[in-house]
């Protein structure tokens, strides 16, 4: 057999030291090995980890040379890298000398004004490099409004709201160089209006003269009227004197009354320039009016000059012109037009000018609508239409059209109509509920009319069919009338249905529908459906599903206290089953539940009681299973004994203990001998208490008494002080007169 090995990959530029290799920082540095074969893989290892290709970092295959090339080397990435191949490895000895921080751009002066903000950036011939700020040769510190930056290969000193004080040079230094710059910082000059200007009225064709004082003396002024830059012309003279400004308005006219602006270089001072007119007198006075409501009105004057201008006021408010009043002017006329007049519009009315007034009263009366042809009854068929009109004496009226007292509004079946005088309601596609009164109504007028619908006979297009589901099948019944409006009625064996949770009942267009869900045998019969005027009958047949019990009921067997489950398993998910207890059906409360989840059914007897057992049957359907239920009963102890008694004679001695549970039957013993309940002797069982009450005690009764619980006993001794008792004053209380009391405490007085 011959054997044939793959010869070793050995690196054949390798030497006998380590190759070293010296770089600047932010330069790149290439580590070639030559492989003996050219197809053999190599693995680079860096001064820490292996080394994987990014952006740093570049591997590179040329035949059987393997290069690794390292970019923007920094002083952290010197140490010893190593090529590794299958046989052999060669190592390289990387060196990575630090550059000098130099500035490749300097600062450059900066000029600013007061307020604004500075930037003074420089940028290094690296990233990364520490850098001082200086300021008049003072080390700069970061503040609210001086901000330190550094990005990439940038440094920016940034100056927010600069002020006079922070002008001067500045100096950004790092440990091998340095840049200066200078910061000058401009303060505005301040502006100011010494007077301003004040408002004038002068009369028409007289002349205005508006001045102000305004500091410095060179400060130019711009003037300006009513929002217009003044011109300087034949009416109008801007001069000015040292602080002095002044614009002259010569022969001044009604148009020239308006604002006067005064601006020094953002500053501005206002005033009013008022022309006042020649007197504007009426000619034709307003006289009084009356109109009728809803109607329109004008009320007119005329006055001494066509451009003269007037007030219209009611009542003193001043009216401006709009959708209710209308003002004209048309020569030396004067109108207000007041439209669709109401009783609110009554009342005085003035127009005055600035030397003259007049006025008038409006009077409005109530105008006298009237019915000039009534409405009329219409009678009419089911889905046809019907069309109400009437005419009144007066166009525009509204007027409110009513069915039955509720509002008619327009739809796809009701359409409301005016023209002029006239009013129509027409009502589309009637039914038998659409008959009844139809009322129209306007202001105090009331018109009334009957509508009468009729309908033709009901009749069955579809008659219902027999069907026959199984039992918790779902069975639908339908049928089809002539009248998609006609209600029905569903019987079953004469019998009238009504919706429930198993039971449906609607209508769909002319179609009567019955579903009946989950039926169940007492579903079976017939079923009639009862329109009125025809019905048709047909009969449901239920077919009875056999249950049967999967998993049977198991016999089961508890202690006192603990809990019992029973589950068995039916056939069918949907089946309702029952539960009894030596034929007594199962109820549900605090300490018996009942569940059911999909085919199982579950009973549980919470804290069992020896009373709870019993025969435990399920019933579903005609399905049925059966188990025991047994209860070990614990033994009854007594958690409280009876304890020794001293009474009085001729009272009553109570002993009492406690049992460890309510159901624990006790005997009484005195002695040996057993106690019974009677007129000596009474037996009270209260909750776990187990208590011997024994009436008018007397020296006899003095015994040992046992409380026997079968599984336990307790026995306490019963004393008897008074009567027969050596040593002891037998007290008659019978014969008892009082208490005394006294300084040294009390005592009985007996007779």
């Amino acid at each position: 057999m011959l054997h044939v090995k793959e010869a070793p990959v050995l690196l054949v530029n390798k030497r006998e030291e380590r190759e070293k290799l010296l770089v600047l920082e932010g330069g790149s540095a290439v580590l070639s090995a030559v492989t003996s074969m050219e197809r053999a893989d190599v693995t680079w290892l860096g001064p820490q980890q292996a080394v994987v290709a990014g952006e740093r970092c570049e591997l590179r295959r040329d035949g059987r040379v393997h290069s690794l090339i390292l970019h923007n080397m920094a002083k952290e990435d010197a140490g010893v890298y190593t090529c590794l191949s299958s046989h052999d490895q060669m190592q390289f000895d990387v060196s990575v000398r630090e550059l000098l921080v130099k500035f490749l751009r300097g600062l450059s002066d900066v000029r600013v004004r007061q307020g604004e903000r500075a930037v003074l950036w420089c940028e290094l011939c690296k990233a990364r490099g520490d850098v001082v700020w200086r300021k008049d040769g003072r080390v700069l510190a970061p503040s609210p409004r001086r901000q330190v930056m550094a990005e990439g290969r940038e440094r920016s000193l940034v100056l927010s709201h600069v002020e006079p004080e922070d002008a001067g040079e500045y100096c950004c230094e790092s440990n091998d160089d340095q840049t200066l710059a200078t910061l000058m910082v401009q303060v505005p000059r301040v502006v100011e209006i010494i007077t301003e200007l004040q408002s004038l009225m002068v009369l028409e064709g007289e002349d205005a003269t508006f001045k102000c004082l305004v500091s410095p003396e060179d400060v130019a002024v711009a003037w300006q009227l009513n929002g217009q830059p003044v011109v300087p012309g034949e009416r109008l003279l801007v001069t000015r004197s040292g602080l002095c400004h002044s614009l002259h308005l010569r022969q001044c006219q009604l148009g020239d009354a308006g604002t006067v602006t005064a601006n020094a270089e953002g500053l501005v001072s206002t005033a009013r320039l008022s022309v006042q007119e020649a007197q504007v007198l009426f000619v034709q006075r307003l006289q009084d009016v009356v109109a009728e409501e809803q109607g329109d009105v004008c009320l007119e004057v005329e006055v001494s000059h066509k451009a003269a201008e007037v007030q219209w006021l009611k009542h003193g408010v001043l009216l401006q012109s709009g959708s209710k009043y209308q003002l004209q002017e048309v020569g030396c006329r004067r109108t207000l037009t007041i439209r669709c007049l109401g009783l609110a519009d009554r009342g005085t009315y003035r127009c005055e000018t600035l030397h003259d007034r007049t006025q008038a009263k409006l009077c409005v009366e109530p105008r006298k609508v009237s019915i000039q042809t009534p409405l009329a009854d219409v009678e009419t068929f089911e889905k046809e239409a019907a069309t109400f009109h009437l005419e009144l004496s007066h166009p525009g009226v509204p007027g409110v059209w009513t069915r039955d007292g509720i509002r008619v509004k327009p739809s796809s079946t009701c359409r409301i109509s005016t023209t002029g005088c006239g009013h129509s309601l027409t009502l589309e596609r009637l039914s038998l509920e659409d008959s009844g009164t139809v009322t129209f109504t306007a202001d105090t007028l009331r018109c009334s009319a009957r509508l009468l619908v009729r309908e033709p006979p009901v009749t069955m297009v579809r008659v219902p069919r027999d069907l026959g589901v199984p039992e918790t099948g779902v069975a639908s019944f339908e049928c089809e009338l002539s009248r998609p409006s006609a209600e029905v009625k569903w019987f079953k064996d004469g019998q009238e249905l009504r919706p429930g949770p198993n039971c449906r009942i609607y209508s769909a267009g002319r179609r009567r529908i019955l579903q009946l869900s989950h039926c169940e045998l007492a579903d079976a019969g017939t079923y009639t459906c009862d329109a009125g005027d025809c019905c048709a009958s047909a009969t449901l047949h239920v077919q009875e599903r056999q249950v049967r019990i999967v998993q049977d009921l198991e016999d089961t067997q508890v202690q006192e206290g603990d809990n019992a489950v029973f589950n068995c398993e039916a056939s069918h998910g949907d089946v309702k089953g029952e539960w009894f207890r030596d034929g007594e059906k199962i109820k549900v409360s605090s300490t018996v539940k009942i569940r059911q989840e999909g085919t199982r059914h579950f009973l549980l007897f919470c804290s069992v009681r020896p009373e709870d057992k019993g025969l435990i049957r399920f019933v579903a359907g005609t399905a049925v299973s059966e188990a025991n239920l047994r209860v070990e009963a614990l033994p009854i102890r007594i958690v409280k004994p009876l304890r020794d008694k001293t009474v009085l004679a001729r009272h009553k001695a109570t002993l009492e203990c406690t049992v460890s549970h309510a159901r624990g039957r006790v005997r009484w013993l005195r002695g040996d001998t057993e106690i019974f309940a009677g007129d000596k002797y009474e037996i009270c069982n209260l909750d776990c208490y187990r208590t011997l009450i024994i009436h008018h005690v007397g020296p006899e009764d003095e015994d040992s008494y046992t409380c026997d619980a079968f599984d336990d006993r307790s026995t306490a001794r019963l004393l008897v002080e008074g009567e027969g008792a050596p040593g002891v004053l037998s007290p008659q209380p019978t014969a008892c007169k009082g208490l005394s009391t006294g300084v040294g405490g009390a005592s009985w007085i007996w007779d």
